[in-house]
């Protein structure tokens, strides 16, 4: 078997003079920091391709004692479900002395399984023959963002097809002659309402890409917080009056000005109000209520009686295109709104939390944001997407 010591690779085929060993030996210590420094694990086999040698990224990540992984004692950590099929393809690599591509799991110290690409290129070595250098990259992030790329296109697939269907039938019933006056009015209604659901979608599709391109742009003017709450109202009354819900409002006579771009926070406010509604059964209650506080801010609070979150979902609620549990999936939707929300409340220079005591025991989800005494139209601001 080779040498552990990848310091013989550096040397050329002639042996160094003695004026050269400074420079030789200089030249392997900057090759061990280099391996040392990168953070994939990197490999060297030889002509059977048995290890030989592995970077220290490998026994830190593996939790294994130096040494276990020479041979094929590297294999005992990668998951067992690709193990027969790595060592069958690795074999069908060395006897035909090409390179080998293979993605597989490997087990953590902590007994979690990561996802790498494991990549082993031949080069012949004279006096030596036949040797396989290595290296095995984590993908595991690159793998589970383009599952949840996959999961969020077969969704919002589904979700923007959904309003077409009655919106189809609706126009069909309205194709009749004999179609009655009562039936057209709604049928029209039912239109009205899957559209103004679609564009919905829609728009919330644009948010997530122009956020995503650093271009979403605030109109930076006040807006008066009845205003707010009114306009928000608007948006949701459709979903609660179809579920016979009732809104209590508890806002402050006296007016309080919110410094922002009005159409996003009533954007923002919609969204609490419509997750309420959706999320809470048939002739529920959701409360709304408005508190001035000290040194110039406001909260807004959203309470429900609804399906509640569990400490698990209140961690997650604020992701992008996530949806915690099946209540959420059943309910529609692409999971964006409340991360939409959150960052235009935060580029507001406000916060949002949210909280609950547990599944079928509501959630109540508050809103601070900053008051201005002034009601003068400020001008318009570019906000940095990324920042």
């Amino acid at each position: 078997m080779l040498k552990t010591d990848i310091a013989q690779f550096q040397a050329s085929p002639a042996a160094p003079q003695p004026c050269e060993s400074t420079s030789f030996e200089a030249s392997a210590n900057d090759l061990r920091a280099l391996v040392a420094a990168v953070p994939q694990f990197l490999w060297i086999y030889d002509g059977d391709g048995y290890c030989t040698f592995s970077s220290e990224q490998w026994m830190r990540y593996t939790g294994t004692a130096a040494g276990s992984q020479l041979g094929l004692g590297w294999l005992e950590c990668v998951h067992p479900e690709e193990r027969a099929v790595l060592r069958e393809r690795w074999s069908r690599a060395i006897e035909a002395g090409v390179a080998l591509d293979i993605e597989m799991r490997v087990r953590a110290a902590d007994g979690h399984y990561r996802w790498f690409k494991h990549r082993a290129v031949p080069k012949r070595t004279d006096g030596v023959g036949l040797i396989w250098f290595a290296a095995s990259t984590d993908i595991n992030t690159l793998k589970d963002a383009l599952r949840s790329k996959d999961d969020f296109f077969a969704l919002a697939a589904h979700e923007l097809r959904n309003p077409l269907v009655p919106i189809a039938h609706a126009l069909k019933v309205l194709e009749r002659s004999d179609t009655n006056p009562r039936t057209r009015r709604a049928m029209q209604q039912k239109m009205r309402r899957q559209l103004t659901h679609l564009i919905r979608l829609t728009e919330d599709l644009v948010d997530v890409a122009r956020i995503a391109a650093g271009k979403l742009e605030l109109q930076n003017t006040p807006i008066e917080v009845h205003d707010l709450v009114r306009n928000a109202l608007e948006v949701a009354q459709p979903l609660i009056d179809e579920k016979g819900q009732e809104i209590l409002q508890r806002v402050p006579d006296s007016p309080v000005w919110l410094s922002g771009d009005g159409m996003r926070l009533v954007q923002a406010l919609s969204n609490v109000l419509t997750n309420a509604a959706k999320y809470s059964p048939p002739g529920a209650r959701i409360t709304l209520s408005v508190t001035p506080l000290s040194q110039g801010r406001a909260r807004i609070a959203v309470r429900d009686t609804g399906s509640g979150l569990t400490k698990e979902a209140l961690a997650r609620i604020f992701d992008l295109f996530e949806q915690v549990n099946e209540c959420s999936r059943r309910a529609g939707g692409l999971g964006v709104g409340l991360s939409l929300t959150r960052r235009f409340v935060e580029w507001h220079g406000g916060s949002i939390t949210a909280e609950s005591d547990g599944p079928n025991r509501g959630s109540t989800f508050t809103i601070e944001l900053p008051t201005t005494n002034s009601v003068t139209r400020l001008s318009k601001e570019v906000i940095d997407a990324n920042a």
